[in-house]
């Protein structure tokens, strides 16, 4: 590979500074598990297997929101993932961390806190300068080996991502080759035709993903589901009731031009709803567009589910990203249900990425090896589809260059 990978080194009794994403949902302060924190525990579980003690480096959210908080819980979620102990100190690169490095035996595991409670994590300074940074000249002297198992954070120019590359021999996790692979397949591998289906409300994470790969001819059709779907008939021109317009509104003003350019230009190319569904006394009722009442959507309906359906039928390569509808409410998890399970069933490359898509999958009960590849990430995969580099990647990429020997 253009990187080098865990696989290249070796690992008995060799301490290992593993960044891992294990970023996941906060409710009521309760640090939730995800599967994130599953599929890192087997990276972890492997490293030990290879007789290296594993530091582990990550974050939980940012300054300023809610879910910012220290990593003690992600500690124990992970403790109890791999059935053994993981020591936690709170504290990243002071005395503390450096002393519980230093007292870290071969098949062991150590967390250290949330790295975003740095500010010089996520100071924007190049790769150069964040590997002369704090959180470098702190940590590197006690490690062996760097390796980043978090695709997921790859698009961020931070020092946990890009620093260690440069003064430590460092490659790639299991989980980051895996979603790199998957990745590469939808841009450099492709089989036609090739469909996207994208829903959610995060137009600001697709929308210049569904315009490069149309300028470009990289997909043929975008089914448009989820809020966005909303914006995009808002966009052309359609009759939506004042609640649904109101919502448009308010939460895509800046886009809507944009979203009318787009429909303008591929207008052959996207497809939307035709039929949505409401609550009404308790219940999922179904109308078309033209005779919506003014409640708002909550999902797709039956017709649009069957036109999609078509349409997929055909693809040899599929791209999922976001639900169909507010799938956490059981009125509104029909469109959702119904094209995850088809796309899971076809003889297709299927790659499915997002938190709130992996979330609605568990939720469905869809068996996770159905899709060809169920990505971790949610920005980083996008910004990969659109042809931008990313700097974790690169750094991996540089990394090799200067370790070659």
């Amino acid at each position: 590979m253009e990187f080098y990978t865990w696989k290249d080194f070796q690992l008995k009794e060799k301490k290992i500074l593993l960044r891992l994403d294990l970023n996941s949902p906060v409710k009521n302060g309760i640090v939730e598990d995800s599967p994130r924190m599953k599929a890192h525990a087997s990276t972890v579980e492997l490293l030990l297997k290879e007789g290296a003690g594993v530091v582990v480096l990550a974050h939980q959210s940012r300054r300023g929101k809610a879910d910012f908080t220290d990593l003690s819980q992600h500690a124990r979620l992970l403790e109890e993932h791999l059935g053994r102990e993981v020591k936690f100190v709170d504290d990243v690169i002071g005395e503390k961390a450096k002393s519980a490095i230093k007292e870290l035996k071969s098949g062991e595991v150590l967390m250290l806190d949330n790295v975003r409670k740095l500010d010089s994590e996520t100071a924007k300074l190049s790769p150069e300068e964040h590997a002369k940074g704090e959180v470098v000249l702190a940590l590197a002297p006690f490690f062996d080996y760097y390796i980043n198992d978090a695709f997921s954070v790859c698009h961020r120019s931070q020092a946990s991502i890009v620093g260690f590359p440069l003064v430590l021999r460092s490659g790639a996790g299991p989980v980051l080759v895996g979603e790199y692979t998957a990745a590469q397949k939808l841009i450099a591998e492709i089989k036609r035709p090739v469909v996207y289906l994208i829903g959610g409300k995060k137009i600001d994470e697709v929308f210049e993903l569904m315009k490069t790969n149309l300028e470009n001819g990289k997909v043929d059709k975008i089914l448009v589901v989820g809020a966005i779907a909303q914006l995009a008939l808002a966009a052309k021109g359609e009759e939506l009731s004042e609640s649904n317009r109101s919502f448009v509104t308010q939460n895509y003003a800046g886009w809507i031009d944009k979203m009318k350019e787009l429909l303008t230009k591929f207008s052959d190319k996207i497809v939307l709803p035709v039929d949505f569904a409401v609550e009404e006394n308790a219940g999922r009722v179904e109308y078309e567009l033209d005779k919506l009442p003014d409640v708002l959507i909550g999902d797709i309906g039956e017709k649009t589910i069957a036109q999609y359906k078509e349409i997929l039928e055909n693809a040899k390569t599929i791209f999922v990203k976001g639900p169909a509808g507010i799938f956490e409410n059981s009125l509104f998890m029909k469109g959702t249900k119904e094209l995850f399970s088809f796309v899971a069933d076809l003889d297709a490359f299927s790659l499915l990425g997002g938190g709130h898509s992996s979330t609605a999958l568990e939720q469905i009960g869809i068996e996770e090896g159905k899709f060809s590849h169920i990505s971790l990430s949610g920005g980083a995969l996008v910004e990969f589809l659109t042809g931008k580099p990313l700097p974790g990647i690169e750094a991996l990429k540089r990394s090799k260059q200067l370790f070659s020997s």
